[in-house]
């Protein structure tokens, strides 16, 4: 009698659940009784008096561990949500920086740059990555598909032009830029686009290819098609030579005399 008036008060008072159930589990030892705990979310659960575990320290004692116990949980808790992965910066300065992956991406959109995995630092435990510009990176590219250094060098340097296109790039920009490519081909140069997919927009980065196919399939120079994540890359390669005709070859076997003739009749003034 004297313990379940015991338990009633308890469940009056403002004390949180966990010290409620303490309390009431002292006074039911007390009067060697058993401790049923109803619970809203688990219905009615028995909890017998040698199930719980029961140490000598006084209950003020007790209810200060298990609030300390939870907040050391909850703070546990706190810091596995809390954590973000961090990765080495190496700018094109060679300055060193520790950022996050997106405060990495939102710097590369700012400078203009891109973001280039170096290799994972054994003595750091982060991934290494470095701000390239998008020529070097294309350059890089064109490097390592020629197996021959000096023939690669020579190409890009002499044969190749290199375009950067972006897919949020304005019309007559875009018009400017096939204008020029279009006077690049004249001169025999081959020439490398990168159409760099902006803010996930994929869909504007084919609109852009599909542009460069209807201006230039008329020379049906259109090759090497890559689709990545973040960019769209093609070659453009200039008008191939024609054949010299067999009446021209003719000609040239014609006997000497004959050559000389008609030279001087082009050289003669009108």
């Amino acid at each position: 009698m004297f313990a379940m008036r015991a338990l009633s008060l308890i469940r009056k008072t403002p004390t949180p659940g966990a010290y409620q159930d303490l309390l009431a589990v002292d006074i039911c030892k007390g009067f060697g009784v058993s401790f049923a705990n109803k619970s809203r979310s688990e219905g009615a659960r028995f909890v017998t008096t040698s199930s719980l575990h029961y140490s000598d320290k006084p209950i003020v004692s007790r209810i200060k561990d298990t609030a300390e116990d939870a907040k050391k949980h909850k703070q546990s808790e706190k810091k596995k949500r809390d954590f973000i992965p961090k990765i080495t910066v190496l700018d094109t300065n060679g300055n060193i920086s520790v950022l996050t992956m997106t405060e990495a991406s939102s710097l590369a959109e700012r400078r203009g740059l891109k973001l280039v995995y170096v290799r994972d630092d054994t003595k750091s435990g982060r991934k290494e990555y470095k701000l390239v510009s998008k020529t070097d990176l294309v350059k890089a590219e064109l490097a390592e598909l020629g197996s021959d250094e000096e023939k690669s060098k020579k190409t890009s340097e002499r044969k190749t032009k290199l375009v950067a296109v972006a897919s949020k790039i304005e019309e007559n920009d875009l018009k400017a830029r096939i204008k020029k490519i279009h006077q690049w081909l004249e001169k025999k140069y081959e020439t490398r686009v990168t159409i760099d997919i902006v803010h996930g927009d994929s869909a504007k980065a084919e609109e852009i290819y599909k542009a460069f196919e209807r201006e230039f399939e008329k020379l049906g120079r259109l090759r090497q098609k890559v689709v990545k994540e973040d960019s769209i890359k093609f070659v453009l390669l200039p008008p191939a030579e024609e054949k010299e005709k067999p009446k021209e070859k003719r000609r040239k076997k014609q006997p000497a005399t004959n050559e000389l003739s008609e030279d001087k009749e082009t050289i003669a003034p009108s």
